[in-house]
């Protein structure tokens, strides 16, 4: 198969090139405004390929929970001038974020140097259940190599906080957690299973619009942690009691 078919990683980033076609279009000559989201799905599906990976493979598995699928999760688009039919596109993907379960990916399409549409695409991995999953390994090395520049990063996974609207929001999910710990700590008593506690917690946190980062990012099997005496952390939620004067 011509590489090319599948575009070329630069500096970063995947680009790949896209003739506009008739059908593109609509009665006005322009594209229609849906064909946007093709353009910029056949860059993600193609940025994948040539990191390596075959979508279908990852599909093809025969145990449900081995099966790996990219969905949509949020997309935020911006149209800024449109393209017409015979226009010469390139579709521009660069991985923003990188985390267990989900990418950021922010994506351009350009006719030239002149700018027609962005978006920012959230990508939840998930299995055959439907439940959220880590990436595969090897996809994470690749992304993380391609995002410091060719070289292997384990800070790679690491998000930099720069934007005051950014700030506020970790601010906002603290004071969610915070609250979240004191209301499973009143609910606590003696007799109590940690799954029950964690059932407690996991509502306090959805009640407030809040998704725990322990399951959606890294497969936890449960909203929190709880940790009882000889367990230092991590503890997963299960039916051990919780005994009086337990730590």
């Amino acid at each position: 198969m011509d590489i090319s078919l599948s575009g070329q990683m630069q500096d970063g980033s995947h680009r790949l090139t896209q003739r506009v076609y008739y059908e593109d279009t609509d009665f006005s000559g322009f594209v229609y405004h849906a064909r946007y989201l093709h353009f910029f799905e056949r860059g993600r599906t193609d940025f994948i390929r040539l990191l390596g990976v075959s979508q279908g493979q990852l599909h093809a598995q025969s145990d449900p929970a081995d099966v790996v699928a990219f969905v949509v999760r949020r997309m935020e688009i911006d149209f800024r001038t449109p393209a017409r039919m015979d226009d010469v596109l390139t579709i521009e993907t660069t991985p923003a974020e990188v985390r267990g379960a989900r990418m950021l990916l922010s994506q351009v399409i350009r006719r030239e140097d002149e700018v027609l549409a962005s978006a920012e695409v959230t990508v939840a991995v998930i299995n055959g259940f439907g439940r959220a999953r880590r990436l595969p390994e090897t996809l994470m090395q690749r992304l993380a190599k391609l995002r410091s520049g060719g070289q292997a990063s384990r800070g790679a996974g690491i998000v930099i906080v720069s934007l005051d609207d950014e700030l506020g929001k970790l601010r906002e999910i603290g004071k969610i957690c915070a609250n979240t710990i004191q209301v499973m700590a009143k609910a606590m008593e003696p007799g109590m299973t940690t799954r029950e506690l964690d059932g407690i917690g996991r509502r306090h946190l959805e009640s407030h619009g809040a998704q725990s980062a322990p399951e959606f990012c890294y497969d936890f099997p449960g909203a929190t942690c709880i940790s009882i005496n000889e367990e230092v952390a991590h503890g997963v939620p299960s039916d051990r009691v919780i005994a009086a004067a337990a730590i």
